[in-house]
């Protein structure tokens, strides 16, 4: 699929199958142009022009219903959200993409069933980056303390890695990685995350693990190789009941700029079984 300038919402409606997943791509195939977390036009443009509403029209792409789904090389901007996967959705990997000026997500994996307005058991085997070339950029993402640039919510085996999420914009940047409310077995590695700092002191941390809910534990964490730089709060939050986190190898540079005494990394709110090793922390002001 090869378009240039799209103002409504996409909606995948073909499955896809194992080894042969359905392709949504914003440029031509094969082609590597945005490899490398490449900023640059000239790839497909969705646009929706509304940074006021939050409906889940107001998305991107979105993603339910369907698996086996490749959404690579577009440029998603001025929305809710750049994609919305939901549901019990799996197998869905999302490469190459420039997803910025967003109201409240980048990219949102959730357990909401939007056919009949309830909760799913969630989605499963979700690829965010996945390999060194194929990370997304991921950029002014949050306007308010709702805002993420990736979240994960109840979801099993999703893998974010090699991606770029930052703000360079004081409008915008509240969380970078946020896996939460019963999230379990993933992984977050070698992405880069910094610039989370929007004015008024709402800006949060590099990465955040927790259970809004406090009724679902999200556990079995591994969080390696991410450099993590100049966001207000925390390099890396643990609370509200999270258990089996690692975090090993990670670079933690210059991050608490709110101030009052904020460590790199924190663990609160009875979190338990954390594993804490050979991270790199320079430079906190906490």
């Amino acid at each position: 699929m090869f378009v240039v300038a799209i103002t409504s919402q996409i909606i995948p409606q073909v499955y896809g199958t194992s080894g042969h997943p359905v392709v949504l791509d914003g440029y031509e195939a094969d082609d590597t142009t945005y490899a490398n977390l490449s900023e640059a036009a000239g790839r497909a443009v969705i646009d929706l022009d509304n940074l006021t509403s939050t409906a889940i029209t107001n998305e991107a792409i979105l993603i339910e219903d369907v698996d086996y789904v490749t959404i690579q090389d577009f440029e998603m901007k001025n929305a809710n959200g750049g994609l919305y996967i939901t549901d019990t959705v799996s197998n869905v990997t999302i490469r190459r993409c420039y997803i910025h000026t967003m109201r409240t997500k980048g990219i949102r994996v959730t357990n909401w069933d939007t056919d009949t307005s309830s909760y799913s058991s969630g989605c499963s085997y979700i690829t965010i980056g996945g390999s060194s070339g194929q990370g997304n950029v991921i950029k002014n993402i949050g306007i308010n303390t709702a805002g993420t640039d990736i979240v994960v919510a109840k979801a099993t085996d999703v893998i974010t890695s090699y991606n770029k999420v930052y703000a360079d914009n004081t409008d915008y940047g509240i969380d970078g990685i946020s896996y939460l409310n019963g999230a379990e077995n993933g992984l977050i590695e070698y992405n880069v995350i910094y610039g989370h700092n929007k004015s008024g002191s709402l800006g949060e941390d590099g990465i955040d693990i927790k259970d809004d809910n406090r009724s679902d534990a999200t556990h079995d964490i591994l969080i390696r190789g991410n450099y993590i730089y100049g966001n207000q709060q925390q390099c890396m939050m643990f609370q509200t009941g999270t258990y089996n986190i690692v975090a090993i190898g990670n670079y933690c540079k210059g991050n608490g700029l709110r101030g009052n005494a904020q460590p790199e990394i924190n663990g609160k709110y009875g979190s338990h079984d954390i594993f804490v090793i050979s991270n790199i922390i320079e430079g906190g002001a906490g």
